[in-house]
């Protein structure tokens, strides 16, 4: 007596118009010979209109719809084995009469794949003969975890009044539909320069631009044409900013301000905030890695979100963080296109190598290269230029590629910088943030680039000297250290000295 999946199979078999119309057997139960491992028989073997394979697996159980995602990645294996096949010339069916422990990891799966991979649902007569073969909908995977681009900070004159209004925060965020989030009680006994010293910082997961449209339509009445606007606006800055609006925290606070990952980054850091208490909701709750460490690290998003730093380790064989550290690093660096580009090709040769190894990568760009150049004048520096550094482990040495910027040694445009500052504050703002500002301002105080490789094998540091993808360096070209600039440059440096601090820093740029 035939067994039930043999019964389906069969029919299917003859039957494939059931699947598709187009559909033309080649054979069932086809065998598959394997280099490496044992061989395979797919159930039903068959070619579409466009001539792809169309790998075809019958279930009919829970119990065994567990095993079936493994048997299609190892049939789409064999067939690339067996016949050179283009991933775009392999199509599969997964056809199950039950789905219930199917579903969740088939729609996994499909979101994952490279590959053409359909789902359906068959319905059988009493004779266990397919009647009817519904098409199978992946349920919704969920986007990665985000921090909105804005945070919320709640700031008091006393520890009292904070810690009666924290409870209230809660529920108030609670009752705007926000069910992730986190809460963080904030102080600052350090910084002198601080003048409320207890606050409040709110940091939630963000949405899509259609969630955000939904919570603010919730709390907010306005007119059609602001709402024809905000429907059409796809940054999802703008309508984080619209959202955030829509609470009334100022009226619970002696001050309120909407801060950045890299505003964040900065109070954790150089200004001295520490962490007293943290609430977490949702997911931030549920997830075993949130100790304060990792909280801290990802409301700086220092991963890929801040635009001033971005730091990520990963292992070679561990490719979507490989891929993700590619996808994410040139955030920090949308104004700098020369270390992106090298850094793309490092990357690059990297991912060439058939040798395991570790990677961690830096990078360090200021908002304001004017800012941090006087910066380090001041302090007899280098540390606050913007630098790159990637750190390789092999088994047997280590690859160390830098980035940092250096002098060229010709004489500086000081003419350029009078011209800049005579009119206003907001044309160095303008000209450093929007008009290609670093690289004019590098260009006029005759800095470089500088990309260089060293190797260290058995305990010894081999410099390489300058990596150069570009083709733009002068091998025989002397470059200066920024302390040497200094030295031989202090009109120059008196000048923007003065400059910064009573024209940009006034105006909080």
């Amino acid at each position: 007596m035939k067994k039930q999946e043999d019964i389906i199979r069969d029919y299917i078999a003859e039957h494939l118009e059931l699947l598709d119309p187009n559909l033309k057997l080649i054979q069932k139960e086809y065998k598959l010979n394997n280099l490496y491992g044992s061989k395979g028989f797919i159930d039903i073997l068959a070619i579409d209109i466009e001539r792809n394979f169309v790998i075809i697996e019958i279930k009919h159980s829970d119990k065994a719809a567990r095993e079936t995602l493994n048997e299609i990645n190892k049939y789409i294996g064999l067939i690339k084995q067996n016949y050179h096949a283009k991933e775009s010339e392999i199509r599969c069916i997964i056809a199950s009469v039950h789905w219930h422990e199917l579903l969740a990891p088939f729609s996994e799966f499909v979101s994952q794949s490279k590959y053409h991979i359909e789902g359906v649902i068959l319905n059988l007569d009493e004779n266990d003969i397919p009647i009817k073969a519904t098409r199978v909908k992946p349920i919704p995977t969920h986007e990665p975890r985000e921090y909105a681009p804005y945070q919320i900070i709640l700031e008091y004159n006393n520890k009292d009044d904070r810690d009666k209004i924290y409870p209230y925060v809660r529920s108030h965020i609670q009752k705007r539909g926000v069910s992730n989030f986190v809460l963080l009680k904030i102080e600052n006994h350090k910084n002198p320069l601080v003048i409320y010293k207890y606050a409040i910082l709110i940091g939630f997961e963000t949405y899509t631009a259609e969630k955000y449209l939904e919570l603010i339509k919730k709390v907010t009445s306005l007119e059609e044409e602001d709402w024809m606007i905000y429907s059409q606006e796809e940054d999802l800055s703008t309508l984080c900013d619209v959202f955030i609006s829509t609470f009334d925290f100022h009226k619970f606070c002696d001050m309120l301000e909407i801060i950045s990952f890299e505003t964040f980054s900065q109070m954790i850091t150089s200004a001295k905030w520490e962490v007293t208490n943290t609430e977490k909701s949702g997911i931030f709750n549920s997830d075993p890695r949130y100790d304060i460490d990792f909280l801290k690290t990802e409301l700086s998003g220092i991963s890929g979100y801040n635009q001033t730093i971005f730091i990520a380790s990963s292992e070679s064989e561990n490719k979507h963080k490989m891929a993700e550290i590619r996808n994410t690093f040139r955030n920090v660096l949308q104004d700098m296109p020369e270390w992106e580009f090298h850094i793309d090709h490092i990357l690059d040769d990297l991912e060439k190598n058939k040798d395991k190894f570790n990677m961690t990568i830096i990078i360090y760009n200021p908002l304001s290269l004017l800012l941090s150049f006087v910066k380090c004048f001041e302090e007899k520096t280098e540390k606050y230029m913007p630098y790159y550094s990637i750190n390789v482990n092999f088994k047997s040495y280590d690859l160390i590629f830098n980035g940092f910027i250096v002098w060229n040694g010709k004489t500086p445009n000081l003419e350029y910088f009078s011209n800049l500052f005579r009119n206003s504050a907001l044309n160095v703002f303008i000209e450093e943030t929007f008009l290609n500002g670093k690289e004019k301002i590098m260009k006029n105080l005759e800095l470089v680039y500088f990309n260089g490789c060293s190797i260290i094998t058995n305990g010894q540091k081999i410099e390489r000297g300058i990596l150069d993808y570009s083709k733009k360096y002068n091998k025989d070209g002397e470059y200066v250290s920024l302390k040497a600039f200094f030295n031989k440059n202090t009109t120059l440096m008196n000048l923007l000295q003065y400059y910064t601090h009573t024209t940009i820093e006034t105006n909080n740029y």
